[in-house]
């Protein structure tokens, strides 16, 4: 079966609409109580996307990375629409450099769907019952051959037990990662592969970073300062967390 997505039109919009309608007549189930939210993704926010097979539209994602809605037409389910989606989505977003997608799994019965595709469940800190999942994309560097090697620890944490400039101790780190790095220069450091600090707290707080280079510690503070960035902290545009490709010390 030949599926073709392509970015949603006013055509597909009222296809889509027209079986999210009797769908919901048939048993009152599915996305047509959030029309309003597919109608603004054509018209104002241009981020839908559609599944078409023979001219038909079978399902649809609101969402140009992460899917904030996912929807295929019953009689089309578990043929693998939603994952050729998922895929879509997945290929814009490395096209585009984002390292984190993240999705609220609802209704909590999608979450099989999600953790088949490779999404993890997350901690929230918005105390709802929401079921969070994200999936991590990773991105591996060649490493420049007979370049002087470096052992790197990077600790993302959050800011309110973290470790700040006057020393303060911190607690349990969101995500240590140790990885090799190679010196493109006596100040350039080339990880083997993009770290990327993931804040468990949905970003309520400030995230800090530690970076240590051979056992000397070259940074301990806010990731969002200057002196972060600098060093070679960045942050993922769309959601909002760092991540490091090389440590210029």
């Amino acid at each position: 079966m030949t599926i073709t997505i392509q970015r949603g039109s006013i055509d597909d919009l009222h296809q889509i609409l027209a079986w999210l309608q009797q769908e919901y007549e048939e048993d009152g189930r599915g996305f047509w109580a959030n029309r309003t939210i597919v109608e603004r993704a054509v018209c104002e926010q241009y981020d839908l996307w559609s599944a078409v097979h023979d001219g038909n539209v079978i399902g649809f994602q609101v969402g140009n990375y992460a899917a904030d809605i996912i929807s295929v037409q019953k009689a089309w389910r578990l043929n693998g629409v939603g994952r050729t989606l998922f895929e879509a989505s997945l290929q814009r977003a490395k096209r585009d450099a984002i390292n984190v997608l993240e999705v609220e799994c609802y209704p909590h019965s999608s979450l099989p769907f999600w953790q088949k595709l490779g999404f993890q469940i997350f901690h929230s800190s918005n105390r709802t019952t929401n079921i969070n999942a994200r999936y991590i994309i990773e991105k591996a560097h060649k490493l420049p051959l007979n370049a002087a090697l470096a052992n790197v620890e990077i600790d993302f944490f959050d800011g309110e037990t973290g470790l700040t400039k006057s020393g303060a101790q911190y607690e349990s780190p969101t995500r240590t990662q140790r990885v090799l790095g190679a010196f493109v220069d006596s100040k350039i450091i080339q990880l083997e592969r993009r770290v990327i600090g993931l804040n468990d707290l949905m970003r309520t707080s400030d995230l800090h970073v530690s970076i240590i280079v051979n056992g000397q510690c070259h940074y301990s503070d806010k990731a969002k300062y200057d002196d972060a960035q600098r060093l070679g902290v960045q942050r993922d545009r769309v959601s909002g967390h760092f991540f490091i490709d090389r440590i210029q010390i």
